[in-house]
């Protein structure tokens, strides 16, 4: 089990705070997708949320204006760093807590709609992963997306998303919250 809230002010880093992974039985049910380049530095491309920002400064430039329209956290010019707080590691859980909201806004950028993003994060023993996300934007229109990359992409059913490895592992994926959120799956 992997849960990460790194700090982020030095170049080749990633919007990747809150971002977690999980390896069972020799293959990852769910992990960050991995490559170079400006389009994986963004959240989408790893386990976290994607939350609607104000127009930046600099939305014409290919690199920043992907930044925004994706929803990602800020590379290099976000406010400041992730905090990281409580954790506790146990024989019969892990749990974990990320304040990403500074990396989302962008003083440079003048892009700081994000008044809200964290996560807590908890794994029972043996193969329960709960997440819990608080995340909220004054931008308008605003959005928030979870991102969750499987080995193949996700069968959709109204109360769950199933994914399977192709040697049978099943990551079955709930959400709790209120409504009908809408789900997509796809290949990327």
């Amino acid at each position: 089990m992997h849960f990460q809230c790194g700090w982020a002010m030095i170049d080749h880093q990633h919007g990747d705070a809150g971002s977690f992974s999980w390896w069972r039985r020799g293959e990852w049910l769910t992990k960050e997708r991995v490559g170079y380049g400006p389009y994986f530095e963004r959240s989408e491309q790893h386990n976290t949320l994607a939350i609607a920002n104000e127009r930046p400064q600099h939305a014409e430039d290919e690199r920043r204006g992907g930044f925004w329209q994706s929803g990602s956290q800020w590379v290099l010019t976000q406010t400041a760093g992730p905090r990281f707080g409580p954790w506790i590691v146990t024989d019969e859980y892990a749990a974990a807590y990320c304040d990403a909201t500074p990396t989302y806004d962008s003083a440079y950028e003048g892009s700081n709609a994000v008044t809200r993003a964290t996560r807590q994060f908890l794994w029972l023993r043996p193969d329960v992963v709960l997440l819990h996300d608080r995340a909220s934007t004054e931008a308008q229109p605003g959005f928030i997306r979870f991102w969750l990359h499987t080995a193949s992409p996700p069968t959709l059913s109204p109360d769950r998303a199933t994914a399977l490895n192709a040697s049978g592992q099943r990551l079955e994926i709930y959400t709790l919250l209120p409504g009908r959120p809408e789900r997509r799956a796809a290949a990327l």
